[in-house]
């Protein structure tokens, strides 16, 4: 992974959060520039958005100058140098920063670890996004045609993600290692935020701290599995940190509205998720303090607006919601599952969409949150949280349902740590319980509950040290040894699943085929390479893209050649010369459908041509090189 590209990310992100929040006034500078890389990560959701509408390229020098700029003119205006330098002069960081940048920096390296353990991208929603990051580094828009609608999660999908990975693209050779290194980068800067807002919230930082190391183990809270709920759910904690602030200044209704559309322009179902949760704390607020903030009010509610500039476009260029949805991502229905397969027969009718890592007739029973987690897991979603962190969580309950009576301030935050809990807990049980009929990817709800999960064990961990109340020595003790041992029940389990080997995914054939996939490996970085397959050319497509080399899936030649086995050798030929082809694979699927015989036939021809030399074969595959 390119240095240069790393540093770039910092750069666009840190700059346009210093522009939403050019006014934060924090002497914590560790806090403030941390939380000013969230603010931006969700800015350039909104860049994507307005950019394509607006037919300006998507194009990393342009990014640059208006990250740059933002803080320059605030300099030159003010006259002020003092914001801008202490973003950048070294100030010694308290322990408590210090602890939570080892905790940031074991877990990028567990899951950088993980990710580069092996040259292929895993499962399949990787290959996807490393399509439609590629589409967007080179064509410089979020926008497809809506004849072709190649890529899953772009158009109509909201754009951030795929975005981000295209932009950092742009000044990187190699997809793949894009996408590992800033999905886990995603992951690592979400615990950043985790424990800026819990600090927030829980007026405590040694509990905050607590909190995320906690979270950091959580099995539940992330493998490296490459996927826009990375970053989506980061974005979850500046936004709600930003809603908090605008309490003591009204300006903070900038970086709220701006992280809030950052949001809802990064994952569509994670967005209904965190709308309910704003909304719950809000209602929260308004009761407990008997009158309604409309300033805070005003915050999602501009979120919502700004996020228009993608939403409403999508809207009218595919004339519905229902519309938008079948064709723009892709053609799935609306429940997206079977209900016989999956709903539990408990349940007579429910609302939403399961998804397929839904556990079938998939009741969580308590074995699922009070075990020592098991090695095994899903590669997207690990359904585990572990006994001692699910044993200090419900004590974190019983706790703050004893604080209820305190101030108004703890009010609010143990009424929404208890709400946080028991809106997530009732969405991973989603469509599987009569009680929680209402399902939307009740497997995703994993990611969120670990959130707040982590929130009440930190309020567990406080009951315990309670009883040692006056022995400093042994409270210290006793939070390391918590730690000790929810490692044990959770982070070891956690640490085996994003280090150890994980497969390509689903699709592939047999063995032979990936073999020969890997070969491309070989090739230096962008190698054109055609597909000779005979299943749909846009999986093919993904996977050479993924692989690092490049074939032009949304190219209208490339589309129309996709009857290349009707068509004779000398044709393909001159098709490959002509679009600078320099490879051609011929994969397992060709070999299944028309059989071994025929295969052998076919490939002898284009052999015989003089025109291919093969560099590579096995049973499975063989890779040609268009002389």
């Amino acid at each position: 992974m390119e240095l240069s590209t790393i540093l770039l990310f910092f750069v666009y992100a840190w700059g346009f959060g210093f522009i939403l929040s050019w006014f934060d006034k924090s002497k914590n500078i560790y806090e403030k520039n941390i939380m000013r890389l969230g603010y931006g990560l969700a800015f350039m959701g909104f860049l994507f958005a307005l950019f394509s509408l607006l037919k300006i390229p998507i194009d990393w020098r342009i990014f640059l100058v208006l990250a740059v700029l933002g803080p320059l003119v605030h300099v030159l205006r003010t006259g002020k140098y003092k914001d801008i330098r202490s973003g950048l002069k070294a100030r010694m960081p308290s322990l408590n920063i210090l602890l939570l940048l080892v905790i940031f920096g074991v877990s990028l390296n567990m899951y950088l670890s993980g990710a580069f353990s092996y040259p292929y991208l895993e499962d399949d929603d990787p290959w996807s996004h490393a399509s439609g990051a590629k589409y967007i580094s080179i064509e410089k828009t979020a926008y497809e045609s809506v004849e072709d609608n190649f890529f899953l999660y772009i158009d109509a999908r909201p754009p951030n993600y795929d975005g981000i990975m295209g932009l950092l693209l742009q000044t990187s050779e190699k997809i793949s290692d894009v996408l590992k290194t800033f999905n886990s980068m995603f992951i690592c800067l979400g615990l950043l935020f985790f424990y800026f807002f819990a600090k927030q919230v829980m007026g405590s930082a040694n509990k905050a701290l607590f909190a995320t190391a906690v979270l950091a183990m959580l099995p539940a809270y992330f493998t490296h599995f490459i996927w826009s709920h990375t970053l989506v759910i980061a974005l979850f904690f500046p936004a709600l940190y930003a809603f908090n602030r605008i309490e003591k200044d009204r300006l903070w209704i900038i970086p709220a509205a701006f992280s809030i559309a950052g949001i809802l322009l990064t994952q569509e179902t994670q967005s209904i998720k965190f709308a309910v949760l704003i909304a719950g704390y809000f209602v929260i607020k308004t009761i407990v303090r008997k009158k309604i903030d409309w300033y805070q009010l005003a915050a999602p509610v501009a979120g919502f607006l700004l996020s228009l500039v993608w939403w409403l476009p999508m809207l009218v260029r595919y004339g519905s919601v229902r519309y938008m949805y079948k064709w723009g991502m892709q053609g799935y229905p609306l429940d997206y599952v079977s209900p016989e397969k999956y709903v539990h027969p408990s349940i007579t009718e429910y609302w939403g969409m399961l998804g397929t890592a839904t556990r079938q007739h998939g009741v969580y029973t308590l074995s699922d949150f009070f075990t020592i987690t098991e090695k095994a897991s899903m590669m997207n979603v690990s359904i585990a949280i572990g006994f001692v962190a699910m044993s200090l969580a419900v004590l974190g309950i019983i706790y703050l349902a004893l604080k209820l009576r305190k101030t108004e301030k703890k009010r609010e935050y143990c009424l929404f740590a208890l709400f946080f809990f028991a809106f997530t807990y009732l969405g991973a049980n989603g469509g599987m319980h009569w009680w929680s009929p209402f399902a939307l990817f009740s497997f995703r709800f994993w990611l969120i509950l670990a959130a707040a999960v982590a929130l009440l064990a930190a309020e567990g961990a406080e009951m315990l040290k309670q009883f040692l109340k006056g022995n400093r020595m042994l409270q210290t003790g006793l939070v390391i040894l918590l730690l000790l041992m929810v490692f044990y029940t959770s982070g070891d389990a956690k640490w085996e699943v994003n280090t150890g080997q994980w497969g390509p995914g689903g699709g592939w054939v047999n063995a032979e085929e990936l073999q020969g996939y890997l070969a491309l490996t070989q090739l230096p970085p962008d190698t054109k390479v055609f597909p000779f397959t005979s299943q749909r050319q846009g999986r093919a497509g993904e996977r050479i893209i993924g692989l690092d080399k490049f074939f032009c899936r949304w190219c209208e030649e490339e589309n129309d050649y996709s009857d290349w086995y009707d068509r004779d050798v000398e044709n393909v030929y001159d098709f490959l010369k002509r679009n600078r082809y320099e490879y051609a694979l011929f994969d397992s699927h060709i070999i299944e459908q028309e059989g071994v015989n025929e295969s052998n036939e076919l490939l002898q021809r284009y052999i015989d041509s003089g025109n291919f030399q093969a560099v590579f074969s096995n049973e499975g595959s063989v890779l040609l090189k268009v002389e």
